[in-house]
């Protein structure tokens, strides 16, 4: 409702600050990159060198900065849930408490092996910062601040939420859903700032779209604060859509441009930052609403419309309706239901609950077929599922691998080499139209 706290009536304006979630990876990684740039660092330092005097487990020692920084080590995707009590001053403290919560995850085994396959990680960019720590001996908190924010002029740029008093409510506030209503919280309520190099930043829009300008001046060539290599680099999936704290889409009907992106919430705020080359576009997004389902939807709208609106001339990418993706139209699912946002797909004869495809879990091609096709997301996962892999970076072969699940029980079983069928897919296509009608 356009309020700085629900029933405040103080209305928010474009001043405010966001707290802007994961979003924040990238400004880790390209923090990082000055380091690596400065001769401090290389992509190539192992876990095991910068942790040589602690005690860990073997996997972790060959896992890279890199891997850490492209969700490719094996990280687990969190933190223990008790971290989020912790919260230790800045400073030495919090250098220690960081090394501290880092060791312990490193004294297990790695959850898959480095450098296989893609998993979202929050863990794996703390481990980073914790080398950068032990590196220069100083904390994540000052490096991004005269790395990022002091050559950028990011003046607004802190870390944590807004904060403000209730009385003047100067900056907006964090709200979360409880039983039906809308739940204004505290301007400190927060993850633990142990884990802050993964989503602790707070900017104003403005700051948010001058960073994004940053990196999309350096996608062309014309970069301040790093090279183009080390820009491109930045900008480069790894094993998957994933780079290192952004996300490269392929163009699609709704968006007809390569876009490069990332998104972020601690469940009360939301905030989705896009920039287009092609365009030479940058798009911000924050809400200070914790919905991330509503939040997300919004913010893709308003980036869709963005680039409709800034498109030149009739004969411009995006003026018309795309007519026919190029794409093949085939499946390896002979039927596709749905539990709410869970798909249940029939191989052969047989119905199970799908658990990954080609080693991406369902859960991620889902989420983004809702980030790409909006309300129209489920056809975009039966109907056009080879475009959308492909657009994740899986161009999927003739035959897949799938895990299922057995409806009756917890058993999972792996299917090899399910055939991609046109006829798979026009069945699909046909019951979705008999649905309709």
């Amino acid at each position: 409702n356009g309020e700085r706290k629900k029933g405040s009536d103080i209305p928010i304006e474009i001043g405010d600050s966001w707290h802007i979630g994961g979003i924040t990876k990238s400004i880790t990684a390209t923090m990082i990159a000055r380091l690596v740039e400065s001769g401090q660092m290389k992509w190539s330092d192992t876990v095991g060198e910068s942790f040589a005097d602690a005690s860990i487990d073997e996997s972790w020692r060959p896992v890279t900065l890199k891997q850490l920084l492209t969700d490719t080590a094996g990280a687990p995707a969190n933190f223990p849930r008790d971290i989020w009590y912790e919260r230790p001053p800045l400073g030495l403290e919090r250098i220690q408490a960081r090394r501290k919560r880092v060791l312990d995850v490193l004294a297990k085994k790695t959850e898959r092996p480095p450098g296989e396959s893609y998993k979202y990680s929050n863990v794996g960019f703390t481990i980073a910062a914790v080398m950068t720590e032990k590196v220069t001996g100083e904390s994540w908190e000052d490096l991004v601040k005269r790395e990022v924010f002091e050559p950028l002029k990011l003046s607004s740029a802190a870390f944590g939420p807004p904060t403000s008093s209730d009385e003047s409510l100067e900056q907006p506030r964090g709200h979360r859903s409880s039983l039906g209503r809308k739940l204004a919280m505290d301007d400190d309520a927060d993850n633990s700032p142990i884990m802050g190099p993964s989503g602790s930043v707070r900017m104003t829009l403005s700051d948010l779209c001058a960073y994004a300008t940053e990196h999309l001046r350096g996608e062309l060539g014309k970069g301040t604060l790093l090279s183009t290599e080390t820009y491109k680099l930045l900008h480069t999936p790894e094993r998957s859509y994933y780079a290192y704290g952004w996300i490269k889409m392929e163009p699609t009907r709704n968006l007809p441009y390569t876009v490069y992106w990332h998104n972020g919430s601690n469940t009360l705020w939301y905030a989705l930052v896009v920039f287009i080359p092609e365009t030479n576009m940058v798009v911000a997004v924050t809400s200070n609403d914790g919905d991330i389902e509503l939040a997300e939807a919004a913010a893709w709208e308003i980036v869709k419309q963005s680039v409709n609106h800034f498109a030149e001339g009739p004969d411009a990418p995006g003026s018309e309706p795309t007519t026919g993706s190029g794409y093949p139209k085939l499946s390896p699912f002979a039927a596709v239901r749905w539990q709410e946002s869970q798909p249940e797909v029939k191989v052969g004869d047989e119905w199970y609950k799908l658990v990954s495809l080609d080693d991406l879990p369902a859960e991620e091609i889902v989420a983004f077929s809702w980030r790409t096709n909006g309300d129209k997301w489920q056809m975009g996962f039966e109907e056009d599922l080879v475009e959308l892999l492909s657009q994740m970076g899986h161009p999927p072969r003739d035959t897949v691998k799938l895990v299922v699940q057995s409806l009756t029980s917890s058993e999972t079983m792996v299917l090899e080499d399910v055939a991609m069928t046109r006829a798979n897919r026009q069945a699909i296509k046909a019951a979705a139209m008999a649905r309709a009608d």
